[in-house]
């Protein structure tokens, strides 16, 4: 990469130094003679230089991108319409990485598929409404409505199946539980690995607008908004496996968007971030972010972007600590959609065009944008997320395509 961009820089500098000959003999023409006589090839190359110099900047942006690109391999391109109709097709249906191979749940059946793109098996999902949870190496199927439930292992095998009695609004999981939302009822349901009831959070006059286990502890983290005294209130509660509660915190009256664990637990409000520690004790809250509208986080950093001044259109990404203290700023030269992080580098999306960042990130970061699929502009990305630290898949409308970066 770095041998690449030297070569280019090396081969502008010849082309201006190529072109110091004719520039000196037009102006020395103009001086003596009062008068231009060039040959044609002569005034095609003083052409050429007015341009190249006027656009400059985009010629080295265009070729940044022809570099990286080179970098940005295709491993593979999953061609839905070869495995289900497309037209039980839904967009927010979930992708799993179970160790090297993909899980997608696409249309009414459930698809694994190996990290080069070839279909490993398949199985047909009965249900009418459908929730797909991982937990290690293992996946289960629920009947949304009915609350029937399949294990199945890596190599497509029924290892276990039965009921819970419960119909489903939402399922989540953590290494060792699964926790389930039930339809129209203000609790979660945890269940153990062979979905046996072990516990039950409920939250006293409060509604439960999201919660999030931990994977690795199974800790519970749940928010909640009431109304007291015609005022909205927001809480933070952590409970552990069996439901218990073992922290909490006020919110005040924010309205959150979002709730993001990694080190810390991270509350994204529509102008304010507030972070707390894993046992609900306050570290920062600021409140002069900007209008947030993606926030990711790894680690103790915080990725968030943000509207400049409330404009909708320009925006920049943000790089925040654990103090909310703001670390970097970077213009985004895209519509942002989406935004995935890891260890090594960020990615921000739109419809058609992802913007990549190498980590560490400063305010003189590299932006690298290309295009995904030039061939077939009519079909939007719908998601993108890391596979592992190199590679990451994009999900369109009617195939999925995994990428792999230098």
């Amino acid at each position: 990469m770095t041998i690449l961009k030297i070569f280019l820089f090396l081969i502008i500098i010849g082309i201006i130094f190529v072109f110091i000959e004719p520039i000196k003999r037009i102006l020395l023409y103009k001086i003596l003679n009062g008068r231009i006589a060039l040959k044609t090839y002569e005034i095609l190359i003083f052409i050429i230089i007015v341009l190249f110099v006027f656009n400059f900047g985009k010629i080295i942006n265009t070729s940044k991108n022809i570099i990286f690109k080179e970098n940005l391999k295709k491993i593979a391109t999953i061609e839905l319409s070869n495995y289900i109709d497309l037209k039980n097709f839904k967009n927010d249906q979930p992708i799993f990485k179970i160790d090297s191979n993909l899980l997608i749940h696409a249309g009414n059946r459930l698809l694994c598929f190996d990290e080069n793109g070839n279909n490993i098996w398949s199985r047909e999902v009965h249900s009418e409404e459908t929730s797909i949870a991982n937990m290690k190496e293992n996946t289960i199927i629920f009947d949304n409505l009915k609350g029937d439930f399949a294990i199945i292992n890596k190599d497509n095998e029924v290892i276990n199946n039965g009921k819970t009695n419960i119909e489903i609004e939402k399922v989540k999981t953590s290494n060792q539980n699964v926790y389930i939302k039930p339809k129209n009822k203000n609790e979660i349901v945890i269940l153990n690995k062979n979905l046996k009831n072990i516990g039950k959070i409920k939250t006293k006059n409060a509604t439960i607008i999201n919660f999030i286990p931990e994977k690795i502890t199974s800790n519970v983290y749940v928010y909640t908004t009431s109304i007291h005294s015609n005022k909205l209130k927001s809480y933070l509660y952590i409970y552990d496996e069996n439901g218990v509660i073992i922290g909490s915190s006020d919110i005040d009256s924010s309205i959150v968007f979002d709730m993001i664990i990694d080190a810390n637990i991270n509350i994204i409000c529509d102008n304010k971030i507030i972070t707390f520690t894993k046992d609900a004790k306050l570290i920062a809250d600021n409140n002069k972010v900007g209008n947030i509208t993606i926030t990711k986080a790894i680690g103790n950093r915080l990725y968030s972007i943000i509207s400049n001044n409330g404009d909708k259109i320009k925006k920049s990404l943000k790089v925040f600590n654990e103090n909310l203290e703001e670390l970097a700023s970077l213009p985004i030269p895209l519509k942002p959609k989406g935004m995935e992080v890891n260890k090594n580098k960020l990615i921000i999306y739109s419809d058609n065009k992802i913007n990549i960042i190498k980590k560490p990130i400063s305010s003189k970061s590299k932006s690298y944008t290309l295009n995904i699929e030039n061939d077939d502009k009519k079909e939007k990305i719908i998601d993108i997320k890391w596979l592992s630290s190199k590679s990451f898949y994009v999900k369109k409308e009617t195939k999925i395509i995994i990428y792999e970066t230098n």
